[in-house]
């Protein structure tokens, strides 16, 4: 999970109505003709972190500099006779970078989940997903308890993350993913009594989960 989208979801209104799962290929864009060639490579450091082990292996000392985005990583690598950018090939088509090397990430079923934000909630669909975010007491067990309400209602969870709550030190804010759609009766239950088990809980929204 991006960290600064966790934020977001806690200060928005916004609600998730869809998801999607992208197949991610990152090339490694220059105007270099040999990875020797290579002083820099730019990049987000999402990319950065997928093509870790490709880097270590195969630009060895090589200086790699996060950006904000990839498509700034290939604006400067454009400048740059001796540096690279991590991305989709487009960005290279973009910004006149040749392919050096394809698909440089080190997992082959690379893919990532992006959400789809709105103020519609869609209706059930028989096979849904609804995601939480929920604060407990900071005390022993206070977890535990939350999700146990899940476990005696027998809602799967497929998703947990925790975050800081930038308010109170040591305070940590929940983002859970389970299946099944809160209008369902067997989920409304268990949301009616997760409530008397944290000190804030919010549904940001039920949607059909992506195949």
């Amino acid at each position: 999970m991006v960290p600064l989208t966790l934020d977001a979801f806690a200060e928005s209104k916004l609600l998730i109505c869809a998801e999607v799962h992208i197949d991610i290929e990152h090339y490694l864009l220059s105007k270099c003709a040999r990875l020797e060639d290579i002083a820099r490579v730019y990049s987000h450091p999402q990319s950065i972190e997928q093509c870790r082990i490709w880097l270590r292996a195969n630009l060895p000392g090589v200086e790699v500099v996060p950006v904000g985005n990839n498509a700034r990583a290939a604006q400067l690598a454009a400048g740059e006779p001796d540096s690279a950018a991590i991305g989709p090939a487009l960005s290279g088509e973009l910004h006149g970078l040749p392919v050096l090397r394809a698909k440089i990430q080190d997992a082959a079923d690379n893919r990532t989940r992006f959400v789809v934000v709105g103020r519609v909630s869609p209706e059930a669909s028989g096979t849904d997903r609804t995601s939480l975010l929920f604060s407990v007491p900071h005390k022993a067990g206070a977890l535990h308890s939350a999700l146990g309400v899940l476990n005696r209602h027998q809602i799967n969870m497929t998703f947990i993350q925790s975050h800081p709550t930038k308010q109170t030190p040591w305070e940590y804010m929940f983002f859970v993913d389970v299946q099944g759609h809160q209008a369902d009766p067997q989920l409304s239950r268990a949301l009616q009594e997760l409530r008397d088990h944290t000190l804030v809980l919010r549904v940001l929204g039920s949607y059909p989960e992506a195949q």
